[in-house]
C-alpha cells in the first residue's frame, strides 16, 4: 500500500535499523542456550522427570528462544521490503 520514495531512503540509517532484527535473533539463540544450560538441565537432573528424554522444561526453552528468532526474521524481511532500497 505505501511504497517509500526512493529519494526518502537514506543507506545509513537503513544499516542501522537493519541492526535490530539481527540483534533480535542472536537474542533468540542466547536465550535458547542459556534457558537450556541453566533452566531445563538442572531441573531435569533435580527432578528425574525424564533422564532418557525431552521433556517439558526443553520444549519450553526452545519455544521462548524461538519466538524471539521468528520476531527477527519477519522484522527483517518486513524493514527490508518496506524500506529497503529498490533492486
Amino acid at each position: 500500500m505505501h511504497v517509500t520514495p526512493q529519494a526518502e531512503i537514506n543507506a545509513k540509517e537503513f544499516a542501522r535499523t537493519m541492526r535490530w532484527p539481527k540483534l533480535l535473533f542472536a537474542a533468540g539463540i542466547v536465550t535458547t542456550i542459556g534457558l537450556i544450560i541453566y533452566y531445563a538441565g538442572p531441573y531435569t537432573a533435580a527432578n528425574q522427570s525424564a533422564p532418557d528424554g525431552i521433556n517439558g522444561e526443553y520444549l519450553f526453552a526452545i519455544a521462548y528462544g524461538a519466538m524471539f528468532m521468528i520476531s527477527g526474521t519477519l522484522a527483517y524481511f518486513g524493514i527490508k521490503k518496506s524500506y529497503g532500497p529498490a533492486p
